[in-house]
């Protein structure tokens, strides 16, 4: 195996780094390297150590850290070429495998399949495709280290115990909820949802009513001749008149002496779309024209 160990311009700032392949593959594949950069930081004290921060843990030598840190790491990520699950060519490759396979087998079946990142910024880990519903990848990361494989937050000793567990609890969003822990903070506007007629809610046009039912029939009679006829409704007593009132007399009491006729009024007024005793349309009804 490559294993380089170089410093930068900054005192102090060690680097370790190595390299892998897919392995599995057929003689005259072309073989793709990754390659992975680890940072150290030398310490002087009493005597000169090295500590990852990556790993929180130092190291007395970078013999040390090669020995116990970077050889399990490396034979981790080529075990997983040789896993049956493993697909090679990156993630095109994955996810064309799984979704064969899906099709293949119907939507009943969760197809998974993992394989090595292209993203440069994740190599030296794993990423794990299934497909939980009807044809939608889901791409998950799993990070390698010398102690075994972290997925969901779940340390796993070896491949084969990550499977079964994925296969065991793919249905849990614990993981999403942490993640969306990490997002900021801040309200986001709330999307409209679509307007629906009948359905109540925001900006949303209530339920019409239901209409009335109908008021239940009468109870058949005993002799079967359908409805009970109902009770004839009591008419009502005539209204008593009422006493003419006696006109009153000249002086205001009553009396026998006719009320004197009152002047006749002035005719209405006609309409203004036609003509009033041969007046022109418009002219008033006063005095009469001399």
């Amino acid at each position: 195996p490559t294993y380089v160990v170089w410093t930068t311009n900054k005192i102090g700032d060690v680097r370790v780094s190595f390299s892998y392949c897919d392995e599995n593959l057929a003689p005259d594949a072309p073989r793709p390297f990754y390659v992975v950069h680890t940072y150290l930081q030398e310490v002087v004290s009493d005597r000169v150590s090295y500590r990852s921060e990556e790993y929180n843990d130092s190291f007395e030598s970078i013999e040390h850290y090669l020995e116990d840190y970077v050889y399990p790491w490396r034979m981790l990520l080529i075990q997983a070429s040789k896993h049956r699950k493993f697909v090679h060519g990156g993630d095109a490759a994955l996810a064309k495998k799984i979704t064969d396979e899906k099709v293949a087998a119907g939507k009943s079946l969760v197809t998974y399949g993992i394989g090595y990142p292209d993203d440069k910024a994740k190599h030296g880990n794993l990423c794990l495709f299934h497909i939980p519903g009807s044809k939608t990848v889901v791409k998950e990361g799993v990070k390698v280290r010398a102690d075994g494989l972290k997925y969901r937050d779940v340390m796993h000793t070896s491949i084969d115990d990550m499977l079964n567990w994925f296969k065991r609890n793919w249905k849990a969003t614990s993981h999403l909820a942490t993640a969306a822990q990490r997002q900021s903070t801040q309200l986001r506007p709330v999307t409209p949802g679509r307007i629906r007629p009948g359905t109540p809610g925001r900006n949303r046009p209530t339920t019409p009513g239901r209409p009335l039912t109908p008021g239940r029939p009468g109870t058949p009679s005993a002799a079967g001749g359908g409805r009970t006829p109902t009770r004839p409704r009591t008419p009502l007593r005539p209204k008593t008149p009422t006493r003419p009132r006696t006109p009153a007399g000249p002086g205001g009491v009553g009396g026998s002496a006719p009320v004197p006729a009152r002047a006749p009024e002035a005719p209405p007024p006609q309409s203004i779309y036609g003509p009033y005793n041969g007046m022109p349309v418009g002219a008033s009804y006063g005095a009469a024209p001399s």
